[in-house]
């Protein structure tokens, strides 16, 4: 008891130490800001391995802070791996992590730096070409559907071949918009986008860092719930009536009948409570004759549209490049035991980037980046203008090309009917 009291008193000692500068005035959030602050304390050596934090209610209340914004910051440095959680203990600080430089050097060599010893050896050894399978599906699926009225617009400006569009060079020349906007959440995310944003001027690009409004960043979640929910309730229902006679054919239905189920079946089929609370919210939600829906459809989208054509624009760049996710995944279980997922954190907090595409409409190609320290992936997002899929597929294969990110899965490999051959491609009408 005395060396856990010991611990506590040093802890202690070192919070009382730190003067943490929260500006409540910054579009920042107040968790983000906190959790950077902790997070430069550990690094710096003011927090060590083994001391213990404080309580919610103490930090909160020496801070001025609500416990929800206390708990999520402390919550983002458990996910990074500086924090823990013990029963009975309390948060704790763990043994700093193996830190990587921002430069293109191997895991090898930053382990042997840091005198822990690393070996190697190889498992496997094989040559895997970046395949264009997103381009040849993307031909297959595009064109007008007479029964969904969304397609019109697309009559006169898809393909049915957009693999012929492919080059390797395409980012010789190509002016790239980097949006830091969705940045500094992650370190080892941020050091593969660094990485990756150094790999396309080598490949002869030009990059030029672009900033979304904040009035944007602040609402675009807001615009996303209001058109989303109430889509949804339409959409699954006219969906629903394709289906035969023993399926639900409303959203209603699903939901009673998700009700039912709350055990796991044989197959291994279980319940995804957090997927049917959703359910509800969008049920719950205003119709789509509702003036908000209106409001966001007929002038919110607009501006939007208006606003990521206007920095394309104003800089003469062929797309906008940023981190999918601005934090590396977590473990499916851990994001079910705090009840929000790493992607619902981020969009709350206003860091998720992947509902511009969303809200806009305009073209957005994932593509695989590199990986964090602990061999978690990492994605690259470009965004282009309307019908620019011809362009943004090309630049996300010159990227693909010229890194050689992409890394087959080992655990879920390929089935023979998961390849998709060219010729049958073609032949689809």
């Amino acid at each position: 008891m005395a060396r856990t009291g010991a611990t506590a008193r040093a802890a202690t000692a070192a919070l009382d130490s730190l003067d943490f500068a929260l500006d409540r005035g910054s579009p920042v959030p107040l968790y983000y800001q906190l959790a950077q602050q902790l997070e430069a304390a550990i690094e710096h050596g003011v927090l060590a391995p083994g001391n213990l934090l404080g309580n919610e209610i103490d930090l909160s209340t020496r801070l001025g802070l609500s416990r929800p914004t206390v708990r999520q910051a402390i919550q983002s440095l458990v996910d990074k791996g500086l924090l823990v959680r013990r029963r009975g203990v309390g948060t704790q600080v763990v043994h700093s992590q193996v830190k990587r430089p921002l430069e293109l050097s191997s895991l090898y060599d930053d382990l042997e730096a840091a005198g822990q010893g690393p070996t190697t050896q190889v498992v496997r050894n094989e040559r895997v070409p970046a395949s264009p399978d997103v381009a040849a599906a993307l031909g297959i699926m595009t064109g007008v559907d007479a029964s969904d009225p969304a397609t019109a617009k697309s009559d006169g400006k898809s393909q049915a071949d957009y693999t012929k569009g492919l080059t390797a060079s395409a980012l010789k020349g190509a002016r790239i918009g980097v949006a830091r906007d969705f940045m500094g959440v992650d370190p080892d995310v941020d050091w593969v986008m660094e990485a990756a944003f150094g790999a396309m001027r080598a490949a002869g690009a030009t990059l030029v860092d672009v900033k979304y409004p904040k009035w944007l960043l602040d609402a675009k979640e807001e615009f996303y719930s209001t058109m989303r929910y109430p889509e949804f309730v339409v959409q699954i229902a006219e969906y629903l009536k394709g289906t035969g006679p023993k399926y639900p054919k409303t959203l209603a239905e699903m939901i009673e009948r998700a009700n039912q189920f709350t055990g796991t079946r044989a197959d291994g089929a279980r319940p995804n409570p957090s997927r049917w609370t959703l359910f509800k919210r969008e049920l719950e939600a205003n119709p789509m004759d509702d003036y908000r829906y209106k409001a966001v459809r007929d002038y919110a989208l607009p501006m939007m549209r208006a606003v990521v054509d206007g920095m394309l624009d104003a800089q003469q760049l062929d797309a906008i490049a940023y981190p999918t996710t601005s934090r590396r995944p977590t473990l499916i279980s851990a994001a079910a035991g705090s009840g929000t997922s790493v992607s619902s954190a981020l969009a709350a907090s206003g860091l998720a980037a992947s509902n511009i595409a969303n809200l806009t409409g305009f073209p957005d190609l994932i593509v695989p980046a590199g990986f964090t320290g602990d061999s978690l992936p990492v994605g690259l997002s470009f965004l282009g203008r309307a019908f620019s899929e011809t362009s943004l597929l090309s630049i996300g294969y010159s990227f693909e090309q010229a890194t050689k990110a992409r890394v087959l899965p080992k655990h879920t490999p390929a089935l023979p009917s998961d390849v998709l051959g060219m010729a049958a491609a073609q032949k689809t009408p």
